[in-house]
């Protein structure tokens, strides 16, 4: 059965009420501890980089210094120390801002060099000292040893780190050590204290502290800090080399937020590491949260008080109206129940802000929307928290202006409730109560997301074409051209207005036939792809060649709708293999056909001289008088005679011989064609005359002849090489028999 009450309104009123209250409590206690994580997290982060710049400029002056005592370790060794050795450790630390002093000791614990005068001479006994005693325990080498702090006969506290010397069979030599500046680092830890309430200190891995600032807390310099329940003692024993914790602090007795991180560069082997601490009191870090948070709940207290005794002083007038009120409310019932049933079979998402941007309700469409499995999971939620950070403010501003009694239109992107990213355009308008005034925010987004995509698409393939390196130009199913990028027009040299509505026919060079241009066209229409390279003529008659690409676009059903065609000025690059063939056959110097050509040639020439039954002639010559020539008047002089010679030779010869130059003053000629030896005699005349002839340069003339050596095929060898070889035996003769003549081979010259 059901009690009275549960039918009475006014006590579901004060039912509603406080569960509003208590959603609302909620939602502010969320709020309240996600501003307190946020400001726990925000000084974290701060303190964390805070101690990482201590760490990495103290990590770089321990590898500095311990590349400096190696540095002297070695030297010390290697005996290769002189008597400027106190002066070259004085200069060394005034290099070093970081360290104070630089001593050696040796095995004995005696100070045998030192960078500071007052420390030479002393006989005292250093060996007891722990920076002294624990190298000559632990010996290592390759150990850089750092000592705890100990306080001065000044009262100052300093730090020593040490590197051990080995003696001449490894054993404990001495130490070359550092003594650090405590001066150096306190400007560091000055530095990252940002805040006055800041605490920053420096400790060896032990537990003793180094340095602390500010100056107040300079008291705990030299405090060990490695007590039970202590915070350094958990971050030793968390085996971190870098911690936070919050608690009390042995260091300053009260409750800090403390950051600890090892200092041990990732070079160096240390037997004990420094630890960097930054800190910051808790009732500083969260002073500002605590205030708000108090402001916050009194605000909420307040309110909700206030709305208690509205409800009571509205429901006391009410009750004289009851039947009234309950024959209206019927009414209003049924009015919401029709009015929510068609906001919840509208298609586009509706739902009520309130002014400050609370959602209140929502249909059934942005439940999807939004991934939400209920409207009481977006009930009560701040709408700008699911909207992507980016397009926050726009849509708060559209909020505000319809809570001002203005219509606002905003597109924004949401992240539904399961990580579904969507873009919506909202429509707000305000929502007024019977006597005009603006109770709420509605708001009708449709989703646009499809939308959204397809303008990103154009914009892509837009600035893809805009901007494209290579010629684009679109043109209908004939060809004519519909759009050209500005890439077309700088390589083609026509506007873009110039161009369309032509057929790309304004470029043809007339370098292809119809049927190249035919079997284009064909690979288009039975394949929708033609590629190749074409030579194509420019606006201003320069001929060009591209490489081509012909590509058919088809719509969703598949109808061929356009072609795209791409290409790229490849002009340079034929040019470039032009020039590279030429290199790869010619002689660089007198553009004569090189070795390899020679070689290709000749084959060529036995063949024919084969077929034919002809002889072929392999003339060997060499210029006589030529080095003397270049020793003379050096090399530029001999390189223009070559010239002048190379060109001779070619007119001296017909067109179908070849005249070759194997490098240096060697020539070879290929005389093709020839009915028997003794046909070619007078080309060798002509040969040695052209190479006789007087070179005249301006301010000399130069004076060379020519040897040569005759061998023919197939009297001589039927091989190429065999007839080069066998002419240039002869040539050799030719030289022997007194120069400037030429020599045909005979059988008795071949040595081989």
């Amino acid at each position: 059965m059901h009690s009275p009450r549960q039918h009475n309104p006014f006590f579901v009123q004060w039912l509603i009420f406080v569960a509003a209250v208590l959603i609302l409590g909620a939602s502010t206690g969320y709020e309240i501890w996600r501003d307190r994580v946020r400001v726990e997290r925000h000084e974290q982060e701060r303190l964390l980089a805070m101690s990482r710049v201590v760490q990495i400029n103290v990590e770089k002056n321990l590898e500095s210094t311990n590349e400096a005592l190696a540095e002297l370790r070695k030297d010390v060794v290697s005996g290769h120390v002189g008597p400027d050795l106190n002066d070259r450790l004085r200069l060394l630390v005034e290099a070093m801002p970081g360290v104070r002093t630089l001593t050696i000791l040796d095995a004995s614990g005696r100070i045998w060099a030192a960078s500071r005068p007052e420390l030479l001479g002393r006989s005292e006994d250093f060996s007891q000292r722990e920076y002294f005693r624990v190298p000559q325990q632990h010996a290592d080498p390759d150990t850089l040893y750092v000592s705890p702090p100990f306080r001065t006969v000044l009262g100052a506290y300093s730090l020593v780190v040490t590197r051990m010397i080995p003696g001449p069979h490894g054993e404990f030599g001495g130490i070359v050590a550092a003594t650090l500046a405590p001066t150096y680092f306190n400007p560091l830890l000055d530095s990252v204290n940002h805040l006055p309430d800041m605490f920053a200190s420096l400790q060896h891995g032990d537990g003793v502290v180094f340095l602390a600032v500010p100056s107040f807390s300079r008291d705990v310099v030299g405090m060990n800090l490695a007590q039970p329940g202590s915070l350094f003692l958990r971050h030793r024993e968390s085996g971190q080399p870098v911690t936070v914790f919050s608690g009390m602090a042995l260091a300053r007795e009260e409750s800090l937020m403390l950051v600890q991180r090892d200092i041990r560069p990732a070079v160096l082997k240390m037997d004990k590491p420094l630890v960097v601490a930054v800190s910051r009191p808790l009732s500083e870090i969260y002073r500002d949260w605590n205030r708000n948070a108090r402001m916050t709940v009194g605000i909420f207290f307040l309110a909700t008080m206030l709305f208690a005794a509205g409800l009571y002083v509205c429901q006391r007038h009410s009750r004289q109206f009851l039947q009234r009120e309950e024959h209206a409310a019927r009414r209003l019932a049924d009015s919401e129940q029709r009015l929510k049933t068609i906001v919840d079979t509208e298609p586009e998402c509706v739902k009520v802000l309130t002014l400050d941007g609370v959602l209140e309700q929502m249909n059934r469409a942005g439940l999807a929307l939004m991934e939400a499995d209920s409207e009481e999971q977006v009930t009560g939620a701040k709408a700008v928290d699911l909207v992507v950070p980016e397009c926050r403010a726009a849509f708060s501003e559209a909020v505000l202006r319809a809570g001002r009694g203005e219509s606002a239109v905003v597109a924004y992107e949401v992240v539904g409730f399961k990580g579904a990213h969507r873009w919506l355009e909202m429509y707000a308008v305000p929502m007024r109560d019977v006597d005009g005034g603006i109770v709420a925010v509605l708001g009708v987004s449709r989703d646009i997301t499809a939308r959204k995509k397809a303008e990103a698409r154009l914009q892509l393939a837009a600035s893809v074409f805009l901007h494209a390196r290579e010629g684009i130009a679109i043109t209908d199913l004939d060809g004519t051209i519909l759009d050209v990028n500005e890439t077309f027009t700088t390589i083609t040299g026509y506007s873009r207005e110039e161009a369309i509505g032509k057929n790309p026919r304004i470029l043809k060079s007339g370098l292809h036939d119809a049927e190249f241009y035919a079997d284009m066209w064909r690979a288009l229409i039975e394949g929708g792809y033609w590629a190749g390279e074409i030579w194509n003529r420019r606006k201003n008659g320069e001929i060009y060649a591209e490489l081509n690409t012909i590509t058919a676009v088809f719509d969703e059903a598949g109808v061929r709708q356009h072609y795209v065609v791409l290409f790229a000025d490849i002009t340079e690059i034929k040019q470039y293999q032009l020039r590279l063939e030429h290199l790869a056959h010619f002689d660089v110097l007198t553009g004569l056909p090189n070795r390899m050509l020679l070689a290709d040639r000749l084959r060529h020439a036995i063949a024919e001289g084969q077929r034919n039954g002809k002889t072929v002639a392999v003339v060997y010559l060499d210029l006589d008088g030529f080095k003397e020539v270049n020793d003379r008047y050096g090399h530029e002089a001999g390189d223009k005679l070559l010239i002048a010679i190379a060109q001779r030779f070619t007119g001296a010869l017909r067109a179908v011989d070849t005249v070759a130059r194997l490098g240096g003053d060697e020539f070879v000629a290929v005389l093709a064609d020839q009915d028997s030896p003794q046909s070619c005699l007078p080309a060798l005349e002509r040969l040695l005359q052209a190479a006789a002839e007087p070179v005249t340069l301006e301010d000399a003339v130069l004076h060379v002849s020519g040897s040569a050596g005759v061998a023919c095929y197939p009297q001589d060898g039927d091989e190429a090489d065999v007839l080069m070889r066998h002419a240039d035996q002869a040539m050799y003769q030719a030289k022997q028999m007194g120069k400037n003549r030429f020599c045909m081979f005979s059988g008795g010259q071949d040595g081989f």
